[in-house]
């Protein structure tokens, strides 16, 4: 039996039965994910978080204080919602950095891990910009 475009019910059905089965091997598979893809934008919004806690010590005109918990694995500005990092994305140890209203910041590294991908965010002390490095094995 032809249908109007000159396919058979038969080659239609086939057609649907394939489509149907690399629908169901595609999501089965889940969510395509990139660990390293995941370890940079958790890198690039701690950063951010960073940038803004630097940015209220200087409009606000007080110390603004930004801590991490590795083992909770969340981040942010104190007084404000905590950050959670990604699933797998974790910190190397608990920080605290302290923003002054002149820019500067006083505090260590940050290192972020997943597997052996690591990547540390570095604050410089007199001007408070961070620098992102990645340390790839």
């Amino acid at each position: 039996m032809k249908s109007a475009e000159g396919f058979t019910l038969i080659e239609m059905v086939v057609v649907l039965a394939v489509l149907g089965l690399v629908g169901m091997v595609v999501l089965s598979r889940g969510p395509m994910r990139s660990p390293t893809l995941e370890l940079r934008v958790a890198a690039q919004e701690m950063v951010a978080g960073l940038r803004d806690g630097r940015m209220s010590a200087i409009v606000m005109a007080r110390p603004v204080i930004f801590v991490t918990n590795a083992a909770q694995r969340w981040y942010g500005v104190e007084g404000r919602p905590y950050h959670a990092l990604p699933y797998g994305v974790m910190l190397a140890d608990n920080v605290t950095l302290v923003f002054h209203p002149d820019g500067s910041v006083t505090g260590r590294t940050i290192t972020l891990f997943r597997g052996a991908r690591r990547i540390t965010l570095s604050p410089n002390a007199l001007t408070g910009s961070v620098t992102v490095r990645e340390n790839v094995p």
